[in-house]
């Protein structure tokens, strides 16, 4: 990314939006006056065209996970962590049903089952670089805003950082809360929820309270500042927003107060993630599986409320969203 950011901005990159800010756009730009209307530096800014940077120098799925195994079973990583997007633009989930890849939760292969080895639930993954963030969510929800403090496993943007060299365990436990399918013969607006296949957003392809979230933000931008972040789900009806669309769209009182306003109904089936918390152990390079990993990542379910858990089928589903691009 520092090898790319040179290239196209040269000596001067300090002074200017770089290029990370839109490849890993997170609604705040730094230093717009030069790039603005009359701006010393207009000329050699990006203007336009943030979605194609973003794509190109994120990382893929394969130059950011090395290993994946789920209560020790391997399982090629690349199969299962598929592309999704998200409030972060493009993530990877596991075992999610936004992939498109699995239609029904009777569908989804990693099951949580009772098992005296592995408890409830045991993923490994390996990872090649720093740059990420790990969520557990619902099999049908994705990362919003409002969700980043609240479902965040580990984040290698804190203050704390993530050390190469190190295995983390993260320890979570679920609860899950569903309606009944007969409720199917009511109205939504009677049983007040909505299953995930009775979609009627128009930027997700089923419906969630977090993809309706996320589709109020695209809404009330497309309405205020005619386009939407170039990182938010949203169909070709909507465009992408230039240097002047983000500008109009970051900290637009008109924007909050419409997504403020929005109403969600709830989804009919919900997974509450509780983040216990994480620990962290240095290990030898020959303790990877692949040589090449520089991060351990294991994920442990601890059930909590253990009648409840002894019944599901169902697994919780982990975004990895990926943050630090390749410097091609």
């Amino acid at each position: 990314m520092l090898e790319a950011n040179k290239k196209i901005f040269g000596s001067i990159s300090q002074q200017f939006p770089k290029l990370e800010t839109f490849v890993f756009f997170d609604g705040s730009i730094r230093h717009t006056q030069v790039c603005q209307p009359n701006g010393a530096l207009r000329d050699k800014c990006l203007l336009t065209n943030y979605s194609q940077y973003m794509h190109k120098f994120r990382s893929t799925c394969s130059e950011a996970i090395s290993s994946c195994f789920y209560n020790n079973e391997e399982f090629p990583c690349c199969d299962e962590f598929l592309p999704i997007d998200t409030y972060h633009g493009p993530c990877f989930g596991f075992n999610s049903l936004v992939s498109g890849k699995y239609t029904s939760r009777e569908d989804l292969p990693f099951k949580i089952t009772r098992d005296s080895n592995f408890g409830y639930g045991n993923l490994s993954i390996e990872l090649y670089h720093d740059g990420f963030i790990v969520y557990g969510l619902s099999q049908d929800s994705v990362p919003t805003k409002e969700s980043s403090s609240e479902f965040v496993l580990l984040d290698s943007r804190t203050s704390s950082g993530i050390v190469a060299k190190t295995a983390y365990k993260a320890f979570l436990s679920v609860k899950e809360t569903f309606t009944d399918e007969a409720a199917r013969l009511m109205k939504i607006a009677n049983r007040g929820c909505r299953f995930y296949d009775e979609n009627n957003l128009q930027h997700a392809k089923l419906y969630s309270t977090s993809a309706c979230v996320n589709e109020c933000l695209v809404e009330a931008q497309r309405e205020i500042c005619n386009c939407t972040y170039h990182i938010l789900p949203h169909n070709d009806q909507v465009k992408d927003c230039d240097f002047e669309g983000l500008l109009c769209t970051i900290d637009n009182k008109k924007v909050k107060e419409k997504t403020t306003s929005c109403s969600c109904t709830s989804s009919c089936s919900d997974v509450e993630v509780v983040n216990i918390g994480f620990t962290k152990t240095p290990i030898h390079s020959s303790q990877f599986r692949n040589d090449k990993s520089q991060f351990q990542l294991v994920v442990l379910l601890v059930c909590l409320w253990v009648q409840v858990c002894s019944q599901w089928s169902r697994l919780f589903i982990i975004f990895s969203c990926v943050r630090l691009a390749t410097n091609t």
